[in-house]
């Protein structure tokens, strides 16, 4: 993520899932930067490239349920949530679970569209 000429953050793809047309999107932001729509800008882009030039047919992300501001941020991005992981984190003594997000394609990818009815 670049703003005004300076990096500000990243956004990744990562653990692409060909056979099943699925990978995981992360992202980090620097604390200066933050609260100013760049995230958001940067999930609904990174989103649009999985699904028009990878063809993935869903993202998903993995966020610490202490975490309320990457679970609003997601939501706000058009991931829903879809699971839980209970007691995933190990956190100050204690553990915390992982939210599930997932966003999907609406539009068909390559693959379906080209599957034989």
């Amino acid at each position: 993520l670049v703003f005004d000429g300076v990096t500000i953050g990243a956004v990744d793809v990562y653990g692409i899932d060909a056979r099943n047309l699925r990978a995981g999107v992360g992202i980090i932001v620097d604390a200066n930067a933050r609260r100013a729509g760049h995230a958001k800008a940067g999930l609904y882009l990174i989103s649009e490239w999985a699904f028009e030039h990878l063809g993935l047919r869903s993202l998903f992300a993995e966020i610490p349920g202490s975490h309320r501001p990457s679970l609003d941020l997601f939501l706000g991005a058009g991931f829903s949530e879809c699971g839980r992981y209970r007691d995933w984190l190990r956190k100050d003594g204690g553990w915390d679970d992982v939210i599930l997000v997932q966003r999907m394609n609406t539009a068909p990818t390559t693959n379906e569209a080209l599957a034989p009815k």
